[in-house]
């Protein structure tokens, strides 16, 4: 869906079906019943109660009009987890849904058994002669408490637990600038290795598995499985290769792999398999302080003027870093340009800079 911008979104309580369905822009709409630990039951209950009532104005009104012997304490977690609530302003990061209140009660644990204390309220009122005179009677509504967000990883990590993979966002999507300076390829690649005969290669991803053993010979290897937006591929390590890569096999590490494409150099085989052959591993967020060195900002020159200059001098002022600043200003027509470099500033390449550049039509831009 990526590849081919189709937006995919994550479950909704309120726009969510049994599911994966489609909305009237066409966007896909992740289904209640795919996340783990949601039963189909639960699913059928929120969305009949939707349909018949209306949306779900807030988590408070949620729970109080869901079935809770369906809706139970580990659906919600599940649906807390994967993003089902996240349209409930009044719940700012999904960690406030397992904060722990001075009687070690988690805020999932108290709304619950608030929706139960005002069912039964509710049951007892339309039981009773008396009932009116009860009206006015308000249960009171734990309250949300503050927590400390997750990380980004713990975050997306939690939503692919339960949904099988990494929706709402990529834990890459913050080395974007050093995936596409310095990586010549994606994993899918690695499917066909006879395209890649005998070509450095390189690669950027996240652990998502590891593991070791002992050969044969009780000799220690391992290694892990890495992920990238394209897919995910098992690299092993054996003798040197192990003691030399075996501290990055670590799950959630998020590595620069750069390697060969080459024939093994063992086996009784007459025609060798190929393998991609490791050379060398980095940390992907040490990448761009190792290797990038400039950045060069090319401008046509009709489109210069005060306004543009004093908006780029702010940006460059606030990211001030080690890279050169060169720039390429162009005359379109004549094809003449000049390049040129800054002696008053350098720069920090930050997400937020490359999101600047990105954002604006003017510029276009090279990493080196």
């Amino acid at each position: 869906c990526r590849r081919m911008k189709q937006m995919v979104f994550g479950p909704d309580v309120n726009l969510s079906y049994k599911k994966f369905t489609v909305d009237k822009n066409g966007d896909i709409r992740f289904g209640m019943a795919a996340i783990k630990n949601v039963g189909e039951g639960a699913v059928e209950n929120i969305i009949n109660e939707r349909e018949a009532n209306g949306p779900y104005k807030n988590i408070y009104d949620f729970v109080e009009r869901v079935e809770l012997r369906s809706v139970n304490r580990k659906t919600f977690e599940a649906l807390a987890q994967a993003g089902g609530f996240d349209l409930f302003n009044e719940v700012e990061h999904r960690s406030q849904f397992f904060e722990k209140n001075d009687n070690r009660e988690t805020f999932i644990e108290s709304i619950l058994r608030y929706g139960n204390l005002f069912k039964n309220d509710l049951n007892n009122n339309q039981n009773t002669l008396f009932g009116a005179m009860d009206e006015d009677v308000e249960i009171s509504k734990p309250p949300i408490l503050q927590a400390e967000p997750w990380g980004n990883l713990e975050t997306l990590n939690r939503e692919k637990e339960l949904v099988g993979i990494y929706l709402s966002a990529h834990p890459l999507d913050e080395y974007k600038i050093e995936i596409n300076s310095f990586c010549n390829g994606a994993l899918a690649d690695l499917n066909d290795l006879n395209k890649l005969k005998d070509k450095d290669f390189s690669v950027g991803g996240i652990i998502t598995a590891v593991r070791s053993g002992m050969t044969k010979n009780n000799k220690p290897f391992g290694g892990f499985t890495i992920e990238d937006y394209s897919g995910s591929h098992e690299l092993m390590f054996f003798g040197k290769d192990y003691l030399e890569y075996k501290n990055y096999c670590t799950a959630g590490y998020t590595l620069f792999v750069k390697g060969k494409v080459q024939e093994r150099r063992w086996g009784k085989e007459e025609i060798k398999p190929l393998e991609f052959k490791v050379t060398s591993i980095q940390m992907l967020g040490d990448l761009r302080e190792n290797l990038l060195k400039s950045i060069a900002i090319k401008i046509p020159i009709d489109r210069i003027d005060e306004a543009l200059i004093k908006d780029l001098i702010e940006k460059v002022e606030a990211n001030e870093g080690k890279a050169i600043l060169k720039f390429l200003i162009f005359e379109p027509a004549k094809k003449i340009w000049v390049q040129m470099f800054s002696r008053t500033y350098r720069i920090d390449v930050t997400n937020d800079f490359i999101d600047y550049l990105d954002n604006h039509p003017v510029f276009e831009y090279k990493l080196d």
